[in-house]
């Protein structure tokens, strides 16, 4: 294990600055439709700008992750791509592995699972997203890298485990 103040250095080589701004403008390469979602995603306004009140960022966020349901699987993908572009397809794979999950999400949880019946497992699904969005924020590194640096991440709890859970399923890698 490394010296954390080792490993802070370390990570500090890899961050992408203006992480968050690079990805408001990379949205215009994707179709018109997608647009919207993903500027709300990274927190910006329809213009890409950042939002500067909190509740509008967070109702627009959690409204845009919301929407992910309603897109095809294509559609999806090209947001998780320009999202996360080394590990796209296992956000993909663990958005789908929700659906065999225990779903349970507040203070008075009780474990159950719902496969035929996505919208119960919309808010734990939109929440990990998110949470993932934070964690990863500033690196775009492939799977093993965030595997071997996790221990150096932000606290990640179950985020990144579920994002290694599928793509242990997948068999890729």
């Amino acid at each position: 294990m490394l010296n954390p103040e080792y490993a802070k250095e370390q990570l500090q080589a890899f961050r992408i600055p203006n992480w968050k701004a690079t990805k408001a403008a990379l949205v215009a390469n994707l179709p018109e439709a997608l647009r919207e979602i993903v500027f709300a995603i990274l927190e910006c306004d329809r213009s890409g700008q950042p939002y500067t009140e909190y509740h509008a960022k967070y109702d627009a966020q959690n409204k845009a992750v919301g929407q992910l349901d309603d897109l095809s699987i294509e559609e999806r993908i090209k947001i998780f791509a320009l999202l996360f572009p080394k590990i796209y397809l296992h956000v993909e794979a663990a958005w789908q592995l929700f659906s065999r999950l225990p779903y349970q999400l507040g203070w008075q949880r009780k474990a159950f699972r719902a496969p035929h019946n996505s919208d119960i497992t919309k808010p734990a699904r939109c929440n990990w997203l998110k949470e993932l969005l934070y964690r990863v924020e500033g690196y775009d590194q492939d799977i093993t890298w965030f595997a071997a640096w996790t221990p150096y991440l932000n606290y990640a709890n179950d985020t990144l485990g579920i994002l290694f859970a599928a793509a242990i399923n997948s068999n890729s890698e």
